[in-house]
Parts: structure tokens; sequence; C-alpha cells
């Protein structure tokens, strides 16, 4: 429940990312806010699912490391 709005920002962003690069523009803020709300919904994984404030750390720091390892691919299907 807590990364749907992180999730939401970060397809949304993606998707703008897309269409500005499609259009021969340059990608980087849109980009940028798009990591951010990546790597938030990453972290607020590892604390809604880590149980305790270690479990929440040890949690978000794999789906972190997992998402940069994998593109991300892997992480997201967990979350």
């Amino acid at each position: 429940m807590g990364t749907d709005i992180p999730l939401a920002a970060f397809t949304g962003l993606a998707f703008v990312t897309a269409v500005v690069i499609g259009r021969g523009g340059r990608g980087t803020v849109p980009g940028a806010l798009g990591l951010a709300a990546g790597i938030a919904a990453l972290l607020l994984g590892g604390l809604t699912w880590g149980g305790s404030a270690g479990g929440a750390a040890l949690l978000a720091l794999q789906l972190l490391v997992l998402a940069l390892a994998t593109g991300g691919v892997f992480a997201a299907m967990i979350l």
C-alpha cells in the first residue's frame, strides 16, 4: 500500500521521459525524478515489509542492490 504513489510516479515519469526523448529532447529532469521515485518505492517497500527496523533496513538494501544488479526488473516483481 505504501509503494503505490512512488510506483505510479515512476511509471508516469518513465512514460514522460520516453516521450521527451522520442521528440528529440533531453529527458534529464523527468529521468532523474523517475530515478528518485523508483528509489523511494524500493525504500518504502523495505519499510513496509521489513518487520523490525533492522529487517526493514536489510530488505531495503537488498532491494536496492537487486535493482542495481538486474536493472530493476526483479525488484519490481517483488514489489
